[in-house]
């Protein structure tokens, strides 16, 4: 088995309903990783059970906007399912939104989520109360983090956010043996944020411009799941504090 020693590690997916999110959540289980999977949509998250491969696998209906709730829920699921070893963190909203129309209550509602989340999840998994020694961190980031786009402004703060947060938290938890790391995405096809962006621009435009700038165009979830089970692993034991570019080219 590719990555033998993920096998039986306990394994936290949040977003995991849908997109990339399930996709990593249904990967990690085929590899023998013990999967728990939270999201807000409970009849996704009860298929998804049933996709995942093993039986000890477990989710959680939970709004990751409720932020004061996030220790409460880590903490519930340490007592229910054991440490933690991993966690691959995959929810997100993205939204064009042009300046003039990014108020600040638009902007707190993205970071709420897309930072925030991120932030406070990984502060209370990261306690030694809930996560084993060597445990492996990633946050889903994009290329937007990196480069600039009309109608993405809070979009782009929230990801490179993320990306400063990795970098600083990968500092600070190296003494445990912790490692934190993210994965900047470009267009990946087969999520709810790429089929808004095909909804809103149109399908043929979309594909032409993603075709456009990523070298090797528009990418599957697949691939994310595997860097994810790569830095997971301890293959990448060498890797923390980076942001890795799995973007077909986009920033090349």
């Amino acid at each position: 088995m590719a990555y033998e020693d993920l096998k039986g590690k306990h394994v936290l997916v949040t977003g995991a309903s849908s997109g990339i999110g399930r996709t990593v959540a249904i990967y990690l289980s085929q590899l023998g990783v013990k999967v728990t999977a939270i999201a807000r949509r409970k009849e996704l998250l009860d298929t998804l059970l049933t996709e995942m491969s093993g039986e000890s696998n477990s989710v959680y209906e939970f709004d990751l906007n409720n932020l004061d709730q996030i220790g409460d829920l880590i903490k519930q699921i340490v007592s229910e399912q054991g440490k933690f070893d991993g966690m691959m963190f995959c929810a997100g909203v993205a939204k064009h939104v042009p300046l003039k129309m990014t108020k600040p209550d638009y902007a707190m509602e993205v970071m709420r989520i897309n930072y925030f989340a991120f932030e406070e999840t990984l502060r209370c998994i990261s306690n030694a109360r809930n996560c084993n020694p060597g445990a492996s961190f990633v946050g889903m980031s994009s290329v937007s983090g990196l480069q600039g786009d009309k109608g993405l402004l809070a979009y782009s703060a929230s990801k490179g956010a993320m990306n400063s947060a990795v970098r600083c938290a990968a500092v600070e938890l190296a003494e445990k043996k912790i490692r934190v790391n993210a994965i900047a995405t470009g267009y990946i096809g087969g999520t709810e944020i790429f089929n808004s962006i095909n909804e809103r621009l149109g399908s043929d435009e979309v594909e032409n411009f993603a075709n456009s700038r990523q070298l090797l165009g528009i990418g599957k979830p697949q691939y994310i799941a595997n860097a994810v089970a790569f830095l997971l692993s301890d293959a990448s034991a060498y890797v923390t504090g980076s942001v890795m570019l799995v973007d077909g080219g986009y920033m090349a």
